[in-house]
């Protein structure tokens, strides 16, 4: 085994065990003996350590017998190394400097630095990705380098993860273009500085935009960050009008420079943030897509629900296409996102475990809008629809303000969003944008604010918030509530949808509609999972694949109300949104590389049938590559299937349309059919975890931690 020593001493560890021969082991570097290790039986580890000079080793392990070399017998002598690893308290970084630079580089030209994910408090370093050293180089079609030097980088400014073109000091980006009328230059510029750096009073760095046409070149734009000292805001947006240079040929620069005061000890990164030259126009397509975290569909009243919940959204939905039945991917936050935002099932992306980050390469809803000319922009709760798990990809901007990583979770989340979009929509009505929402605040806890709470409680009522998870856990056994309680705890999430609908869903419509941009808006609103209230002797969500943990609410207004007023029963999926998309939108896109299909076809006419929708879920205390239930259907018929290891645990097979709360499983009647729908499940999965994805492990830092423990979903 060859292998590179840094720097610093090694600690040599191996496993290893051998038959009932008595043996040893002699371990050589170099050529040259070590030491000689006497074997147990049973597994055996055991620990070496090594100072050796930086550089190329080679390591031998040569087997022994009663101390010499020996074989024959009737059973000869085995032994099993199970494992060989080299430790060390420094990490070895290896590359490669071609022959022309090496001279630059033995004069010290060139620098490098490494800097952990993990800060010793347990946080994320922020100012890791901007100097990761392992990446794979992505190819274009013209077979060129795209983004070569990582000049592009997607970092996390605070709540946010925004796209950026790194810019230290000194640097220069050059544009030509020819500018349009009315041409807008729109752009961010900023500085990530490490806690324990102090910039200079008067500017650790100064951004310049520089335009020049063919009679002079003036600066249009100059300023420094820090602006002052104790300065904590370092990142600024911008707005030039550009109508001046109307049908000008012309060359735009932006420039960094450091400022004078500026020491090289100074960890102190400059960035400029999405350059953009637009046309202002109102008529610009736009989509919007909300994601009320937990709802299920009929807790609504546009859904048959006798509750006056969702007024705001019922009316909605009168401008709209509501399809009646929608099933989820999955029956809990991460894995069923993942399916609305990259069109895929659980199997095809391989996202089931809490740790577990979405493959970069796969497209989504997002990246392809914006390689469309979209603006592309994300205000999200956070928790498992954090950026850590791989959802910012394709946007120009994922914030997590309410609540998000780094703040616990409000109860005002909705209200809070709603200002966030309100604000956002107003000031980017003048573009083409896709604007991703979601919010938490129909997730238990079930605290909805004052009066609010008190909407549908009876006077009497045990309960005015309750955090059930947490109520739940506190018994040694599952608590026996008695009708009223469970009427109180159902009081409480119809409260919850009362005030998203109240605060969110109004606001959004309202502001769409002052701006002058509803008609032109695409508007979803959906859900990614449901709730149980002990239907089926269970509770949440995450834990049965059922009617109420899987069917949500699906309302697409589609542009200028086209459609509106459609009420559609064929089963669909989440993972038909991102097709249905792009395709009212008019633009290509890879359809092969999803699983969801456009719904044009159902609510057109041309497409009447039931879709096939592929639930599952994994046992989240036992990682196995395939899940523990699994559901699909035929039609109105529908089976759920329990898996222990290769074999059917246990079935059951339900008629919606005759039993549509699933009382009544029908395995003795129904086992054929359940046995095919087994057996076109077995042979799905087989195929498609075939192909393993690049699902990451996440660094969860402790913030996020306390994110997640307020959802209830650690301890």
């Amino acid at each position: 085994l060859e292998f590179l020593a840094p720097t610093a001493p090694l600690k040599l560890l191996i496993k290893a065990r051998r038959n009932w021969h008595p043996s040893f082991m002699q371990i050589f570097i170099d050529q040259q003996p070590v030491t000689e290790i006497e074997l147990s039986r049973t597994n055996h580890f055991f620990t070496i350590d090594l100072n050796l000079p930086p550089g190329s080793h080679h390591l031998t392990v040569k087997p022994l017998l009663n101390g010499t070399q020996r074989s024959g017998g009737p059973t000869p002598p085995r032994i099993l190394i199970y494992e060989v690893k080299l430790d060390s308290p420094h990490d070895l970084i290896n590359f490669y400097v071609p022959a022309h630079r090496q001279e630059e580089f033995q004069k010290g030209l060139i620098q490098l630095e490494y800097i952990s994910p993990l800060l010793e408090d347990g946080r994320l370093n922020p100012f890791a990705p901007l100097l990761e050293l392992k990446h794979t180089e992505v190819i274009n079609a013209q077979l060129q380098p795209i983004n070569p030097e990582k000049i592009k980088k997607k970092i996390n400014f605070g709540d946010r993860t925004i796209d950026v073109l790194m810019s230290p000091p000194e640097s220069r980006y050059e544009f030509e273009l020819s500018l349009p009328q009315k041409a807008v230059l729109e752009f961010g510029y900023g500085l990530l500085i490490e806690e324990d750096s102090v910039p200079p009073p008067n500017g650790a760095a100064l951004f310049q935009v520089i335009l020049q046409n063919k009679k002079s070149e003036q600066t249009i734009f100059q300023a420094s960050l820090p602006r002052k000292e104790q300065d904590s805001s370092f990142f600024q947006k911008e707005k030039i009008d550009l109508s001046a240079y109307q049908g000008q040929k012309v060359k735009i620069t932006l420039v960094t420079t450091a400022s004078e005061n500026q020491s090289s000890t100074h960890n102190i990164f400059s960035f400029w943030f999405n350059p953009l030259i637009y046309v202002p126009r109102k008529e610009a397509p736009k989509v919007i897509l909300v994601s009320l975290d937990t709802l299920r569909a009929d807790h609504l009243g546009c859904y048959g629900y006798s509750r006056e919940t969702s007024p705001y959204l019922d009316a909605l939905s009168r401008e709209s296409v509501l399809f009646e039945n929608v099933y989820a991917q999955s029956s809990w936050t991460l894995p069923s996102h993942t399916s609305m935002l990259f069109s895929l099932n659980s199997a095809s992306h391989q996202v089931y475990y809490n740790d577990q980050r979405i493959d970069p390469s796969l497209p989504s809803l997002a990246s392809l809008l914006q390689k469309a000319g979209f603006l592309p922009y994300a205000f999200t709760g956070g928790g498992y629809v954090s950026s850590i798990y791989g959802f910012a990809k394709g946007f120009h901007w994922y914030e997590e303000p309410a609540g998000g990583r780094h703040a616990p979770l409000a109860r005002d989340e909705a209200e809070r969003l709603a200002n966030y979009a309100s604000q956002w929509i107003k000031a980017n009505q003048d573009k083409p944008f896709f604007l991703f929402l979601h919010t938490f605040q129909i997730h238990g806890p079930y605290d909805t604010p004052p009066p609010w709470n008190k909407k549908f409680l009876h006077e009497n009522a045990k309960w005015t918030r309750i955090a059930l998870r947490k109520y739940l856990e506190s018994w040694e056994k599952e608590p026996n509530f008695t009708p009223e309680e469970i009427q109180n705890i159902i009081d409480l999430y119809d409260a919850e949808i009362f005030y998203t609908d109240a605060t969110l869903i109004k606001n959004l419509i309202e502001t769409l509609k002052s701006t002058g941009i509803f008609d032109q808006t695409m508007l979803i609103v959906t859900s990614d999972h449901g709730e149980e209230f002990y239907e089926h002797h269970g509770w949440l969500h995450g834990q049965t694949l059922y009617e109420e943990q899987l069917r949500v609410p699906l309302i697409i207004k589609f542009p200028h109300s086209r459609y509106k007023g459609h009420r559609l029963q064929p089963k669909v999926r989440l993972i038909d949104i991102l097709p249905t998309v792009m395709e009212t939108l008019r633009l290509s896109y890879p359809a092969k590389s999803f699983e969801g299909r456009s719904l044009l076809p159902v609510i057109e006419g041309r497409e009447t049938s039931d879709r096939v929708f592929i639930s599952d879920l994994a046992l989240k205390e036992v990682k196995n590559p395939c899940p523990a239930l699994m559901a699909t259907n035929q039609g109105d018929m529908k089976v759920i299937i329990e898996k222990a290891v290769d074999t059917i645990k246990n079935m059951e097979i339900y008629n919606l349309a005759q039993d549509p709360h699933e009382h009544k499983n029908l395995l003795r009647s129904q086992r054929q059919l359940g046995l095919k729908l087994y057996r076109r499940l077995e042979k799905y999965y087989r195929e498609k975890l075939a192909v393993l994805r690049e699902t990451k492990k996440v660094f969860l830092d402790e913030k996020l931690r306390e994110k997640l423990r307020a959802l209830g979903y650690i301890k």
